[in-house]
């Protein structure tokens, strides 16, 4: 009796790593529409974490809005936050926080999740070259005193916490050509957050913990540990 059903229990368990690992590797295949993700948080945070992404437009946007007041709304959904920031131009192609979502949500995948984004958010390079563009303008800003340094030549890039500069620019005068994309942006997010004017999302929900180091896996990871400690059980289980 204990065979048969560990046996059961074991093959069930296997089934869903081989079904995670699955649709990370070809999430192309039909079955792979309901897939979810699970390593977003552990991704997001060591990605923020990090010198050369810390300063990213998403990643801000996670730290001043999503950190403190964790929120389950759409705003702060770290698998699309994670997603904007994977999807940054100035993100290298071979940064490990970033292979999984990337590898998730290529051209032809049904992965639904994939469809969840922060509407209109402002990349590096586009932010870096509208604050630029404001503070040679109005070189007298208050966001602009000391603001941001020239975009570098090679990353296109403000060695600076871009989107600090550019919401507290814009919001200081909202008119300016340069801020109609971070206005539309602040509109689409129900001006949610202290980056639009507006308090965070109040939804609560448990924050992310800086649990996650770049390379690690997350839904791949995850599993497979649960699997090692399902098996335990059940080797003392038949034991006794």
């Amino acid at each position: 009796m204990h065979s048969t059903s560990t046996t059961t229990l074991i093959l069930a368990l296997v089934a869903t790593v081989a079904s995670q690992d699955a649709c990370l590797q070809d999430p192309t295949a039909s079955s792979c529409s309901s897939f979810t993700y699970s390593g977003a948080s552990s991704k997001l945070t060591s990605l923020c974490s990090q010198p050369t992404t810390k300063n990213l437009p998403a990643c801000d946007w996670f730290v001043s809005t999503c950190s403190s007041t964790a929120s389950s709304s759409a705003q702060c959904d770290a698998f699309s936050i994670l997603n904007a920031a994977c999807k940054d131009a100035s993100v290298g192609e071979s940064n490990a926080d970033c292979t999984e979502i990337r590898g998730l949500c290529k051209n032809g995948t049904v992965v639904t999740q994939c469809q969840k984004v922060i509407t209109g958010l402002p990349d590096a390079r586009n932010a870096s070259a509208a604050v630029a563009s404001i503070c040679r303008e109005m070189p007298d800003m208050a966001s602009c005193q000391p603001g941001c340094p020239a975009p570098s030549a090679t990353t296109l890039v403000s060695d600076c916490n871009v989107l600090d500069v550019y919401s507290r620019s814009c919001l200081e005068m909202p008119t300016m050509n340069q801020c109609a994309p971070f206005t539309a942006f602040c509109a689409a997010n129900n001006k949610a957050g202290p980056r639009c004017g507006g308090a965070s999302p109040s939804a609560a929900a448990p924050s992310p913990t800086a649990t996650g180091k770049s390379g690690s896996s997350g839904a791949s990871s995850l599993a497979p540990s649960f699997l090692v400690g399902a098996l335990v059980a059940l080797v003392a289980y038949r034991q006794l």
